[in-house]
């Protein structure tokens, strides 16, 4: 009798030891932070012209388009742009582009 209570004392104490404590609910507060505004302003109209100018002029992947408006005009304006931006306005004036490449080849 005796050894079956130690025995239950024990599978006690082993039990406890190596079980883990509940979880606890943890209560996130919602942080709010403050959205910086240049990174929402739009970009001015000489910038898409000058993208269009690029295009018509030289035949560059938007990848390359936005790198040489990048060394062109970042130092100057602190103005620079991204391959989607570049993609978007290619796409949005696609005949613009074409028109322009046609008068200028025929210059």
């Amino acid at each position: 009798m005796l050894f079956l209570c130690l025995l239950a004392l024990l599978f006690l104490l082993y039990s406890a030891w190596t079980s883990h404590p509940p979880r606890q609910r943890h209560r996130y507060r919602i942080k709010t932070i403050p959205c910086p505004t240049a990174r929402n302003k739009r970009k001015p109209a000489w910038v898409k012209e000058a993208i269009i100018k690029l295009k018509v002029e030289s035949n560059l992947s938007c990848y390359k388009l936005a790198a040489t408006f990048n060394q062109l005009y970042a130092a100057e304006h602190g103005i620079t742009v991204g391959k989607t931006f570049v993609a978007e306005t290619v796409r949005a004036h696609a005949y613009e582009i074409a028109q322009l490449r046609e008068r200028w080849k025929r210059q």
